[in-house]
């Protein structure tokens, strides 16, 4: 498999290109929304081929303020988006090589919205799934 580090890059990178998301490839201990926290949920070694391929599944946990609950609904349903300048999915599919460290990236689904705690702060959440595919 393809070092993890790099592929955490690569998607940080796409959805850095969504203009104002804060994007962490680490857990931090704070956040500042609108804020994105990625994490690996699996690893499935062997997906072709023996050593041909390997799959990963990314969550990306997205937040928004509850300051206003408009606003903040509001502008988590844009990154659920399909398409337009804050959907995750099209962030994520505008690139799905990741910058050339992934044989294809794509955004299977994304979660309920929901409201989530992160530190002692609630905030609008949603996850997404990312289905990563990287050279053995």
């Amino acid at each position: 498999m393809a070092a993890l580090l790099p592929v955490f890059q690569g998607l940080k990178a796409r959805l850095e290109t969504i203009d104002g998301l804060r994007v962490h490839e680490t857990i931090p201990s704070a956040i500042d929304p609108p804020t994105a926290v990625l994490s690996l949920e699996t690893v499935t070694y062997d997906s072709s081929m023996s050593r041909g391929s390997d799959d990963l599944v990314f969550s990306a946990d997205v937040f928004t303020s509850m300051a206003s609950d408009r606003s903040g609904q509001e502008l988590l349903f844009s990154f659920i988006d399909g398409e337009g300048p804050n959907s995750v999915k099209a962030a994520v599919e505008a690139d799905p090589l990741l910058g050339g460290v992934a044989m294809f990236a794509e955004v299977t689904d994304a979660g309920a919205p929901r409201i989530a705690s992160f530190g002692e702060i609630e905030y609008y959440n949603v996850q997404f799934r990312i289905f990563v595919s990287v050279a053995g």
